[in-house]
This record gives C-alpha cells, structure tokens and sequence, in this order.
C-alpha cells in the first residue's frame, strides 16, 4: 500500500480507508510533542494543555519533554468526533 502525504500534516499517512485522523493513520510517529500535537490537529497549544489539565488527554514524560502517544491522540479525536 503506497503512502501519501497529506498537505495540512507534515508525516506520512495511510490512503482513507484506515483508521486515524480523519479516517488517516499516521505511519512513521510514535508520539507527538505539544508543538507537534497542535500542528498535527490544528488545534491550539492552550486548547491541549486544557485538556491535559482536565485528564481528558494523556501525556507521559521523557527527560524534560511532554509527550503525547500518538493512539491516544488519535482516540481524543475520535471522542470529540462521536460528540460533534
């Protein structure tokens, strides 16, 4: 299956019919920072760290860095999808 990049987000993804943002998977991130987290979703660094707050979007460190692993980013989407 041949990947394609989507133009709003700067990682590889799977063709519509996987699962994922949008109906996209990304292929080649394991996790994402907040700053790659709000470019990915386009949503804002404040909005993130909100919900991180409220316990609604998991994060876990390394080092110094917060990070956010890509399924459970994928799953915030999708319970914010099923609420739309």
């Amino acid at each position: 299956m041949a990947l394609r990049h989507h133009p709003s987000v700067n990682t590889a993804i799977q063709p519509d019919d996987s699962k994922g943002f949008g109906g996209m998977q990304t292929s080649d991130k394991l996790s994402y920072g907040i700053k790659d987290a709000c470019e990915a979703t386009g949503l804002g660094r404040s909005f993130l760290y909100q919900r991180i707050a409220d316990g609604e979007l998991p994060t876990f460190k390394i080092g110094s860095r917060t990070l956010i692993a890509a399924n459970d980013l994928e799953e915030f989407l999708q319970r914010h999808r099923q609420q739309a």
